[in-house]
C-alpha cells in the first residue's frame, strides 16, 4: 500500500500530471482566442489597444502543438498521431519563416475562417505578421519532440531553449513594458511558455533531468533552487524597471537570460551530484562485497556468511555442514603455499557446485568450509555432505593422483522452534571432530554415528611426503 502511494505521488508522476494540465489549459485558452477572432472581440486576442496581437497562424500552430503534447509521455516514443501534429506545426512555422526571411512578404493568410467573422480583410490586416520569435519557439518545441527518439541530446537542447522567447515576453509584460525589442504578444507568450515547459518535462527520464525529480531531500532542494533561479532575476528586474536603471528591452532580456542561466547551473550541479553519488554508492557496494568475500576462493567469508545466516533465523529445517580438509598442513609444507592455495580454490569450486537448495557456501576459516542448506532436513543434509565428500576424494591432488585431497564432514540440522543456527553449527562442529577422530574422510552427524561408506581413506601424511619426494 505504501509503495503504491509513493508511486502515485512521486515527483515524476506529479510533473506528468502538471504537464497534462498545462496542455489542456493551453487548448482551452486557444478556444477563447478563436472565439475572439470569430466574434470580432479584439480584446480576446489583443490585450492592449495598439499592442501586439496573436496571429491566427500562431493559434493554429499552438493548437496542433497542444493536442500533440497531450499524447506525449516521458516513458514512450511519440506516437503516429502526435508525430503528424508536430510535423504539421513545424512545417507551418518553417513556411512562415520562409515568407518572412527569404521572400520578405507573406504567402499564407489567416483564411476566411478568421477574416469574415472579424470584419473581413481589413481586420486581418490589423493582425500584422507572426513574430519571428514566435515561429522559432514553435519550431523548437516541435523539433524537441520529433528528434527525441533519434537524437535525444539535440532534442533536449531544442526543448530547453524553446522557453527563452516566451520567458522574455512574460518578464517584460510583468515589468509593465508594453513595447520592447523582441516583443511577443502576451497571449502568445501565455500559450507558448506552458507548451515549451511541457516539452522540457517530457525529458524527465533523461539522465540530465532525472535527478531533479528524485524523491529525496537533494531533489526537493534542487527544485526549490530552480524556483529561486526564476524568482530572483524576476525580482531584480522589477527593481531595475521601476527605478529606470536599464532600458526596458534590456531589462526583460537580461532578467530572462539570468533566470535561464541560473536554472542551467542548477541542472548541471544536480547532475554532477547524481553522478558523484552513483559512483560513491558503487564504491560502497564494491567495498561491502569485498569485505564479505574470500579473495582466494571467491566464496563468502565468515563475515559475509553470518549476514546470510542471520536472514535464515526464522526458517526450519535448516541443514548445516562443516567440512575441514584432511592433512592440509602437510600439503602446504610439502608442495608449498601456492599449491595449497590452488587446492583450496579447487575445493571451493566443488562445494559451490549447487544442489538447488539456495545454499550458502563460505570459507569459514583456514581450510574449514561451511555449507548451509535452507529447508533441508538432517537426512538430506547428510546425503549432500556425502556427495561433496565423494567429489573431493575424486579430485586430482598436488601430484596428480586421486585421493590426496579429502575432507571430514560434520552434519547437523536446526529443526525445533527453540533451536538456533548457532547451536546447530556447534553440533556440526562436534560431529566434524568426531569424523577427524574416527579416521578422516568421512561424514558424521551430531557427533555420533553416521559414518559414510568411504570412511578412513585419507592418505596419511607420510605417504604424502613420499609422493612429494618422488616428484
Amino acid at each position: 500500500m505504501s509503495q503504491g502511494f509513493r508511486i502515485k505521488t512521486s515527483p515524476v508522476r506529479r510533473a506528468f500530471l502538471v504537464a497534462r494540465f498545462a496542455a489542456v489549459s493551453v487548448l482551452a485558452f486557444a478556444v477563447v482566442v478563436a472565439v475572439g477572432y470569430l466574434s470580432g472581440a479584439s480584446g480576446l486576442y489583443r490585450l492592449t489597444p495598439g499592442g501586439p496581437a496573436t496571429h491566427p497562424i500562431t493559434l493554429v500552430i499552438t493548437v496542433w502543438l497542444g493536442f500533440a503534447m497531450l499524447r506525449v509521455s516521458p516513458v514512450r516514443k511519440v506516437d503516429g498521431a502526435a508525430h503528424l501534429l508536430f510535423v504539421l506545426a513545424a512545417g507551418l512555422a518553417l513556411l512562415r519563416l520562409l515568407e518572412m526571411i527569404v521572400l520578405g512578404h507573406p504567402l499564407t493568410a489567416a483564411g476566411p475562417l478568421f477574416g469574415a467573422g472579424a470584419g473581413g480583410s481589413q481586420h486581418a490586416d490589423q493582425l500584422g505578421n507572426t513574430g519571428l520569435n514566435t515561429l522559432v519557439t514553435g519550431l523548437l518545441i516541435a523539433a524537441g519532440q520529433l528528434l527525441r527518439a533519434r537524437v535525444p541530446r539535440a532534442a533536449m537542447f531544442a526543448a530547453s531553449i524553446a522557453p527563452v522567447s516566451p520567458l522574455v515576453a512574460v518578464f517584460g509584460y510583468s515589468f509593465g513594458f508594453e513595447h520592447f525589442h523582441g516583443e511577443m504578444s502576451p497571449i502568445t507568450a501565455g500559450l507558448l511558455l506552458p507548451l515549451s515547459l511541457v516539452g522540457v518535462m517530457s525529458f524527465v527520464r533523461r539522465p540530465m533531468l532525472r535527478p531533479l525529480f528524485a524523491d529525496s531531500a537533494f531533489g526537493r532542494g534542487a527544485r526549490m533552487e530552480i524556483l529561486a533561479g526564476f524568482g530572483f532575476p524576476w525580482l531584480l528586474g522589477q527593481i531595475l524597471a521601476h527605478q529606470e536603471v536599464r532600458e526596458t528591452s534590456n531589462t526583460a532580456i537580461q532578467s530572462a537570460v539570468m533566470a535561464m542561466f541560473a536554472v542551467t547551473v542548477v541542472v548541471i550541479k544536480t547532475r554532477a551530484h547524481a553522478v558523484t553519488e552513483m559512483q560513491r554508492r558503487s564504491s560502497v557496494r564494491a567495498l561491502q562485497a569485498a569485505a564479505a568475500t574470500d579473495q582466494l576462493t571467491g566464496l563468502a567469508n565468515r563475515h559475509g556468511a553470518k549476514a546470510r545466516i542471520d536472514a535464515l533465523e526464522g526458517m526450519r529445517p535448516v541443514g548445516v555442514i562443516l567440512a575441514d580438509l584432511d592433512h592440509f598442513k602437510e600439503i602446504n609444507d610439502i608442495w608449498g603455499h601456492a599449491v595449497g592455495d590452488r587446492v583450496l580454490a579447487d575445493v571451493a569450486r566443488v562445494l559451490r557446485g549447487g544442489f538447488g537448495f539456495g545454499e550458502t557456501v563460505a570459507r569459514w576459516g583456514g581450510e574449514e568450509f561451511l555449507v548451509v542448506l535452507p529447508g533441508c532436513d538432517l537426512e538430506r543434509t547428510q546425503a549432500v555432505a556425502e556427495q561433496l565428500r565423494s567429489r573431493l576424494a575424486a579430485l586430482p591432488g598436488p601430484s596428480g593422483a586421486v585421493g590426496e585431497v579429502t575432507a571430514s564432514f560434520g552434519v547437523s540440522e536446526r529443526h525445533a522452534a527453540e533451536d538456533t543456527l548457532e547451536h546447530a553449527m556447534h553440533r556440526a562442529d562436534a560431529a566434524l571432530y568426531a569424523a577427524k577422530d574416527g579416521g578422516r574422510d568421512k561424514v558424521m552427524r551430531n557427533g555420533c554415528a553416521g559414518c559414510s561408506a568411504g570412511a578412513g581413506t585419507a592418505i596419511a601424511p607420510q605417504r604424502l611426503r613420499d609422493r612429494g619426494a618422488a616428484v
